[in-house]
Parts: structure tokens; C-alpha cells; sequence
């Protein structure tokens, strides 16, 4: 096993301390695991993409968050610490992500995304086990009730996320995927599942953009004393002794958050999005990968209440460059995610989505979300 890998196994299996004040209880799984009733029958499957449209991740910035904002942003150890503190504090960045959604929402073409979807579907589960015939692909209308009774029975339903993490260096494709049996809610009227007989969800971070860059202690301190070595000498005037104290304290911030997301929005937007559309791609196919495996286990979700944040993944599957876990505590207990080996745990709280619904309807893809 290659060193790297070696550690990323050892920081993934070992009890850590989470971010969060306390761990976060749960008493069921995410995942419920496909009832016996439907197993070997052959659903009709109905594909949607989100009408939310294209999504950025965010983590929430008030005052009593600031000195982890570096780690909050791609797991650094850095200085990344916005200028103007006092105002992005009072708007957080749910402001900022939903400004960059909005600047990316162009790129991204749903029709374009729910033909790629419903393709995808049909060549990986003409293979599946669980089809003894041709995949039936439907598009699940915007606004469809989720009944057992309105589709066929059963019918299996896949609906597709995209957004940028929180860092902004990947792309995450997330599919929740849930199956529904109109003989299942009969059979069992008082169930609070309503003929649901199987979910789970599953998520695909695409490789990582380089990191910008972060102005270490040395060069903050240098930038500092400039600062310093420019008023030197001389009486100041009012005016100037305010325009000091605002660049001694943008000096000290050091990188900004708009300096570290610059350079990683004009990649996502280079090309026409070229980049943004091949992450897209891949991540479809890779979710819906991640799906098929899925329907053939059958095996009880174990939750752990004992863990938090850092500890809510345990390794599955290595791979080179990649790894692929299943969150085994939190409120996503049995999904599965397939991650870059260089991505951290994130500090993710919510997604700011381009198109303007009530955000009731938004998806709630962060495990730390409220």
C-alpha cells in the first residue's frame, strides 16, 4: 500500500474530534435497505434532474467561526480570512455562494444533464442482475407527487444534484434514489414509509483543482511591516491614519476569500465550462455506479451513535488516487460517497442554488446541514 494511502486509512478509521460541539444521534439509517418483497422484481425507473438548478456549498462564517475558517476551506491550515470581516460575518457565506451559483448557472444545462442521466441508467442496468429485460427509463416531472400509488409497481426513482464543495477545487454529483411498491403500502397500511421499500444516496467529488494560493506567517508579517514602513516618519493625517488601519488590517488577514476563489471560479467558467461539463459527466456515471452495487446489498445498516464529524466515514474501497467510504454515523448513515484522496472533511452547512425556489424545496446535501 502506497504511504499516502497508508495515512489517509489510519485518519479515517481512528476516532477523532469533530468540529461540532457534540456528536449528532441518530436511531435509523439513512439507508433503507430494499425490502424482501421487491428484490427480485424488475423496476420502471424514473430519472429527474433537480430543478434547483446548479449549486455552491458553503459553510456558515459568523464572528465565532472566523479563526477555522482556514480549515473550514479545503481542510487548510492557512490564513484564509476574509477582509471586511465585520460585514461577511453579519451576511455569512451563503450570500457569496449563491452569487457564484448564479455566475455558473449558464454552464449548466439540465436538459443536456437529464438525456445523460436517463443514457447512463439504461447501459449500466442493462448489466444489473435486478433487470432481466431493457431498463424502462422515464422523466420524472417537475412537481410529481411521491406516492407508491402514482407509479407502477414498483418503481425505482433517481434524482440528481450537482454542486461545487465548499472549497470550490471539486464538483460533487449526489443521486438520492428511492423505490417505491403500491403492493408494499397496501400490504402495510400504517407504515410511516407509505410503500417506500428501499433509499439511499449516493455522492461523486470529482478530482480536485490545485490549491491557490495561501500567504504563510513569513509573508503576512512582511506585508505588515510594508505597511507600516509607508506611514513611517511623518505626522499623519486623520485621513491617512484610517487609511493605515484599514490596510494593517487587511495586511494581517492575509489571503482573502475572494483572493482564493478567484482563480478556481475562472477555471470552473474557462472553455465555456469545459471543465464543469466533464465532472458532470463522469459524476452521473459514477453515482449511478455506485447505485447498481447498491441494489444487490441487502445486508442491515449498523448505525454508530458514538461518532461525529470526522469520524461519520470509514474506507471501503481504495483505489489509486481515490477512495470510496460509507458513512457508518450522522444523518446519512449507509450512503456512499466517492472522494479524491487529497479532499478533507469539509465544514459544510448548507448549498445556495441558482435557480430562485423556496429553499424549502432545496436538497439538503451536507451532512453538517441545518
Amino acid at each position: 500500500m502506497k504511504p499516502h494511502l497508508a495515512v489517509l486509512l489510519a485518519a479515517f478509521l481512528a476516532p477523532v474530534t469533530s468540529l461540532a460541539s457534540s456528536p449528532l444521534k441518530v436511531t435509523l439509517p439513512y439507508k433503507e435497505v430494499m425490502k424482501a418483497s421487491v428484490q427480485s422484481k424488475q423496476p420502471v425507473v424514473y430519472a429527474r434532474v433537480g430543478e434547483q438548478g446548479f449549486g455552491v456549498q458553503h459553510w456558515w462564517g459568523p464572528s465565532a467561526t472566523w479563526g477555522r475558517v482556514g480549515s473550514m476551506v479545503g481542510g487548510l491550515s492557512g490564513f484564509v480570512i476574509a477582509k471586511g470581516m465585520e460585514q461577511l460575518a453579519n451576511s455569512g457565506t451563503p450570500a457569496l455562494a449563491q452569487g457564484d451559483a448564479e455566475k455558473l448557472a449558464p454552464l449548466y444545462d439540465r436538459e443536456v444533464t437529464q438525456r445523460e442521466l436517463e443514457k447512463v441508467l439504461a447501459e449500466v442496468l442493462s448489466t444489473h442482475t435486478l433487470f432481466a429485460s431493457p431498463a424502462v427509463i422515464k422523466q420524472l416531472a417537475d412537481g410529481s407527487p411521491r406516492t407508491a400509488t402514482v407509479f407502477e409497481d414498483p418503481s425505482l426513482i433517481v434524482e440528481l444534484h450537482s454542486s461545487l464543495i465548499t472549497d470550490y477545487r471539486g464538483l460533487q454529483v449526489t443521486a438520492l434514489v428511492y423505490e417505491f411498491s403500491a403492493a408494499e403500502q397496501v400490504a402495510n397500511p400504517k407504515s410511516p414509509l407509505v410503500g417506500r421499500v428501499y433509499r439511499n444516496r449516493f455522492d461523486y467529488v470529482s478530482d480536485l483543482l490545485p490549491a491557490p494560493h495561501i500567504k504563510t506567517p513569513e509573508e503576512i508579517k512582511a506585508d505588515v511591516e510594508a505597511v507600516k514602513a509607508k506611514y513611517q516618519g511623518r505626522q499623519l493625517t486623520k485621513e491617512e491614519r484610517a487609511q493605515q488601519t484599514i490596510e494593517l488590517r487587511d495586511a494581517k488577514n492575509g489571503t482573502t476569500l475572494e483572493e482564493w476563489r478567484a482563480p478556481l471560479m475562472e477555471a470552473w467558467l474557462a472553455n465555456g465550462g469545459a471543465r464543469l461539463h466533464d465532472a458532470l459527466k463522469l459524476g452521473t456515471a459514477k453515482v449511478v455506479e455506485l447505485m447498481a452495487k447498491d441494489l444487490t446489498d441487502f445486508n442491515a445498516v449498523q448505525v454508530r451513535n458514538d461518532v461525529d464529524v470526522l469520524g461519520w466515514r470509514t474506507l471501503r474501497d481504495v483505489e489509486t488516487g481515490r477512495y470510496t467510504s460509507i458513512f457508518v454515523g450522522g444523518p446519512f448513515a449507509g450512503a456512499l460517497i466517492s472522494e479524491p484522496s487529497g479532499l478533507s472533511v469539509e465544514y459544510c452547512r448548507g448549498t445556495a442554488f441558482s435557480e430562485s425556489l423556496p429553499k424549502s424545496a432545496w436538497p439538503k446535501l451536507c451532512a453538517n446541514e441545518k
